[in-house]
């Protein structure tokens, strides 16, 4: 009884699990070399991703 209620809570949550995905992707930009640049995007997914 308990391997078959293991089983279902796992079942369960592969369920809601999603795999990561661009809602709004980056925009390609042009830099000098050792300069800084900040790309924004939006992403999707569960577990929530985290881009870095």
């Amino acid at each position: 009884l308990e391997e078959t209620e293991t089983y279902h809570a796992k079942l369960n949550e592969d369920h809601l699990l999603h795999a990561p995905e661009f809602i709004i992707k980056p925009r390609s930009r042009t830099v000098w070399e050792k300069e800084n640049v900040k790309l924004h995007c939006s992403i999707a997914g569960w577990p929530e991703p985290r881009v870095t």
